[in-house]
């Protein structure tokens, strides 16, 4: 029968062994991210007014390496955006919409309404980018203890 044998006390080991629980937890966690960011991409642009609107929406899940820590953004204008790939420059005033606006003579340009399709979208899809962020979570997890 194999015994069972713990080593501490070592402080280099100790420090590699934590950081290796440390960087698989990190890759499942931004993985599973990733998943619910897809979700909640498609539902944007499910819900997306235009074509171009749809065409600019992306997503992005990245590590600050300032901070130290990863953050992840879907939205319009947002991602690596190629050659062929849209751009709606003036986005957030589209969704945020403006209140009346004025040349320097006077005139008006109007006001333009808000479209708050960005926040419907993410209200619809909120439980299932929850879902499916947890499945690959659960997924990653059997991945990476597989592994050891």
């Amino acid at each position: 029968m194999a015994k069972l044998v713990i080593l501490t006390g070592d402080k280099k080991l100790d420090k590699k062994l934590q950081r290796f629980a440390r960087r698989g937890a990190n890759r499942v966690a931004r993985r599973g991210l990733g998943k619910a960011l897809t979700v909640l991409a498609r539902a944007m642009r499910a819900e997306a007014p235009n074509k171009t609107m749809k065409k600019s929406i992306g997503k992005r899940n990245k590590k600050n390496k300032r901070k130290g820590i990863h953050e992840a953004k879907v939205g319009p204008n947002v991602g690596n955006k190629g050659k062929g790939e849209k751009r709606t420059p003036h986005a957030a005033v589209f969704i945020l919409g403006s209140k009346e606006r004025f040349t320097k003579t006077g005139a008006s340009r109007g006001a333009m309404p808000p479209n708050d399709f960005v926040r419907r979208a993410a209200e619809k899809s909120k439980g299932s980018a929850a879902s499916a962020m947890k499945a690959e979570i659960r997924k990653q997890i059997k991945i990476e203890a597989a592994k050891r």
